[in-house]
């Protein structure tokens, strides 16, 4: 589906990728993709990012461009 999809775009640039760890996402902790994506019938899925990515200054100038990267190759897989 499209979390493996953008997994493989994050994994490919370096990024450890886990899913639903620590806990499932399944017991009411999906509000936004429930609400904002299935609701309305869109594909959806949930980013989150461990803090620790952020512990220096360039994380965000580095993390920026690979999820950009990453969500691009999906948008463009989902477009075919």
């Amino acid at each position: 589906g499209l979390a493996r999809i953008l997994a493989r775009g994050l994994r490919d640039a370096g990024l450890r990728v886990r899913y639903n760890e620590p806990y499932s996402g399944m017991a009411g902790m999906m509000y936004s993709v429930d609400r904002h994506g299935k609701h309305h019938g869109l594909p959806c899925l949930e980013l989150e990012l461990n803090q620790d990515l952020f512990g220096e200054r360039s994380a965000t100038g580095r993390l920026g461009p690979v999820i950009e990267a990453a969500i691009g190759e999906l948008l463009a897989k989902i477009a075919r």
